[in-house]
């Protein structure tokens, strides 16, 4: 009689090293993420000291008249050289977003990595390293896959939105708000941003980050695409749609998992775009005044077509998903389902076609 796999003794070696692995891995990643909150806290620290006024040493104080004098050698120095270095919290910021980014990565890294080891020592112990590697080269294509579409997305709707943003100066801006006492405010965190940042490294280095967390959480449906690429028909439909029953098995599934993503990546994408102009003053929104450019509306009507693209899409795989119903009596699609549910899925195709066109006739309209 053979042995099963749990009678295997090199199965029963392996927990051991399994369990250790295990508890190893979780150890690296609390220190990894100690060391994160440490470097945050120290950075918000460092924040709040170049943020703060310079005080006096010890002992010593200063007099009106001395303050008075700082301040007009101060102006007079500005008008004669022109502007000083940099603020010193602009290195502090972009040092703090550099610290964010890096500790990110290597935490996903090192979440992989930990995954890798254990499943590649697993494998081994049992004599499966081709379905190892299978799996390996699986999960690559899925993430290199979903990571380039959605950073070359996030880039590009980011990239158009800060090429047709308005560029208006800081004092025009500060200016151009409401401000009933006629004097003109100083201008604020979100102008000095949009002057100093560069935005097209931002923009990059963003898109990069969020296509890896998205890429990341695509991962796991990797044995969904395997599926999906490698099925064969079944011999055998069902009654409502005469599809074949692996359509249900392993094709709905991979184009319900795509059609999530691309909600995502739109929604994504509408965020960064409209943050970016908002930033830039093409997007006003406060209690006196509420305003978008024309840009603005043209790439938002661009997005929204696109959003109503995919919920039409959504619909007509939902009119399938009518079959997976359980009401307690029977498994499948019921009475209701077919002459109530499925006309209204009809109707939601077609307004959310219907709407996708206004959208994108807005935008010929705008552009």
């Amino acid at each position: 009689m053979a042995r099963s796999s749990s009678q295997d003794p090199r199965a029963w070696r392996a927990r051991p090293l399994h369990f250790i692995l295990v508890v190893v891995r979780k150890f690296i990643i609390a220190i990894a993420a100690t060391a994160a909150l440490g470097a945050a806290l120290s950075l918000t620290g460092t924040l709040a000291t170049r943020w703060g006024h310079p005080r006096p040493p010890p002992g010593r104080a200063i007099s009106t008249t001395q303050a008075a004098n700082v301040r007009y050698h101060q102006t007079v120095t500005i008008a004669i050289t022109g502007p000083e270095r940099k603020v010193p919290w602009q290195n502090a910021v972009v040092g703090f977003i550099i610290a964010v980014f890096v500790i990110g990565v290597c935490l996903i890294l090192l979440w992989l990595a930990s995954d890798f080891l254990v499943d590649w020592l697993w494998f081994s112990s049992i004599n499966y390293l081709q379905v190892f590697w299978t799996t390996i080269g699986a999960k690559a294509v899925v993430f290199f896959a979903v990571w380039t579409a959605t950073a070359v997305t996030l880039w590009l709707n980011g990239w158009l939105a800060v090429r047709f943003a308005r560029w208006q100066p800081a004092q025009a801006l500060a200016a151009s708000s409401w401000n009933p006492t006629g004097k003109v405010p100083p201008p604020d965190l979100f102008t000095l941003m949009r002057d100093r940042l560069p935005w097209r490294r931002a923009i990059a280095g963003g898109a990069g980050y969020f296509a890896l967390l998205v890429a990341a959480g695509e991962v796991g449906n990797w044995g969904v695409y395997l599926q999906y690429f490698y099925h064969v028909p079944y011999g055998a439909g069902d009654p409502l749609y005469s599809k074949d029953i692996s359509f249900y098995l392993f094709v709905l599934p991979a184009y319900i998992i795509i059609k999530n993503w691309m909600l995502l990546t739109v929604v994504l994408s509408a965020l960064s775009a409209g943050m970016i102009y908002w930033v830039h003053g093409d997007i006003e929104y406060d209690i006196h005044h509420r305003s978008m450019s024309p840009t603005a509306i043209a790439h938002g009507s661009a997005l929204l077509g696109l959003l109503f693209a995919v919920k039409a899409w959504s619909y007509n795989l939902d009119r399938y998903l009518l079959l997976y119903g359980d009401n307690g009596v029977v498994v499948g699609a019921s009475y209701t389902d077919v002459h109530v549910k499925l006309p209204l899925l009809w109707l939601l195709i077609g307004l959310s076609i219907v709407a996708a066109f206004a959208a994108w006739a807005n935008l010929r309209m705008r552009s």
